[in-house]
């Protein structure tokens, strides 16, 4: 069963992805599972251990805060409301809980606004997710209105095509979504393994845009320009850093929800 998993902390943000998510799934197979935590702390787990009974209340009544929330989402669009699954933890960690549950359901895309109301849903946390998740990542800004995606405009810089471009069709085969293969060419002498990237494109009947672009022009520019307009989704794909990078180093995946202000399907290479 292919299923999104939706982070939900009530916020506007958060309730826009929710809604995004929602109408998304009306139009595909996926199934959506709904995820909030509770920041819970050492005397939390001993309430667990000692008191049950008011563990178990306490947990119930989180869950009905979840599911009156989701089912306002459906009311607002006016969508009949379907079964609502929801899952609530209790922990410390955010992403790495949402990293845990991501490995063992095997996710097929985990869903997310860009910031919420609590320290759960930040920018920072979204960013950790495109880096480290076991799933692709959609994200959603806040301000975002769903169209739903005719196409996939994947960038690349023709590095990992042949790898690449799989994960891009099996998402434009969920979807049943066209592909654009979008490149920024610089100016600079390509490699042969570049040139064969790029005849391998022409040949493969999808549609490739080469596009030259000003060096000194940071890439997610290039992007918004080439976005505007278009009912289409950006993939991007992530490649994963040391330690020190992550500290010194941003990356165009992690940034490209804020700056470009438009859903972005984030890959693992």
């Amino acid at each position: 069963m292919r299923t999104i998993v939706i982070p939900t902390d009530f916020s506007a943000c958060a309730n826009n992805a929710v809604r995004y998510a929602i109408r998304l799934a009306k139009k595909t197979k996926y199934k959506l599972l709904f995820f909030h935590m509770v920041n819970a702390v050492n005397r939390d787990t001993d309430m667990r251990k000692n008191f049950p009974a008011e563990f178990e209340r306490l947990r119930q009544q989180i869950e009905e805060k979840v599911f009156k929330n989701i089912k306002q989402q459906y009311k607002r669009l006016g969508i009949a409301k379907a079964p609502v699954n929801c899952m609530i933890r209790f922990g410390e960690s955010f992403t790495g809980m949402l990293k845990e549950l991501l490995t063992e359901m095997k996710v097929t895309i985990l869903l997310m606004g860009t910031k919420g109301s609590t320290g759960f849903l930040s920018h920072n946390n979204t960013a950790e997710m495109i880096a480290d998740s076991p799933s692709p990542v959609l994200c959603i800004p806040c301000k975002s209105a769903f169209q739903f995606p005719e196409e996939l405009v994947y960038f690349t810089d023709l590095a990992n095509y042949e790898v690449e471009i799989k994960k891009v069709k099996e998402y434009a085969k969920q979807f049943g979504a066209k592909i654009s293969v979008v490149h920024f060419d610089y100016g600079w002498a390509k490699t042969p393994e570049e040139e064969n990237a790029l005849e391998k494109i022409r040949r493969s009947g999808l549609k490739l845009v080469s596009q030259r672009a000003p060096i000194d022009t940071p890439l997610l520019t290039h992007i918004r320009k080439y976005m505007r307009g278009k009912k289409s989704l950006a993939c991007l794909f992530h490649e994963r850093k040391s330690a020190f990078k992550k500290f010194f180093t941003g990356s165009n995946a992690e940034e490209a929800p804020i700056e470009l202000a438009l859903p972005v399907l984030s890959f693992q290479r």
